[in-house]
């Protein structure tokens, strides 16, 4: 009874870890149609189903889950490409490249 009371309260931080994932494979894969625009896109729409479903909890931790995810995989991103002198689909080829050399090319 104590275990099953605890996991009703675990679960939706969880549930908001798995969907901010899911939100970052939707957005990376959105990559090739909407470049540098909208890096945050997805995320925003994660937290909305979150707190709606779960409340403001686990919507405040994926709110701040997201914003780190992003920003580090989409926006930091973005301004190596532009140091480096590569588009966003130069960057991306180039880390398929360099760091998935077992996974099967896209």
């Amino acid at each position: 009874m104590i275990i099953d009371l605890a996991m009703r309260r675990i679960a939706p931080y969880g549930a908001s870890v798995l969907l901010i994932g899911a939100a970052a494979l939707a957005r990376a894969g959105l990559g090739p149609f909407l470049g540098d625009h909208y890096p945050l896109g997805t995320f925003y729409a994660a937290v909305a189903i979150i707190g709606w479903f779960w409340g403001v909890g686990p919507a405040v931790l994926a709110a701040i889950l997201g914003y780190l995810v992003g920003d580090y995989l989409f926006t930091v991103a973005a301004r190596l490409a532009e140091t480096l002198g590569l588009g966003t689909d130069g960057l991306w080829r180039h880390l398929r490249r360099d760091h998935c050399l077992g996974l099967p090319r896209l």
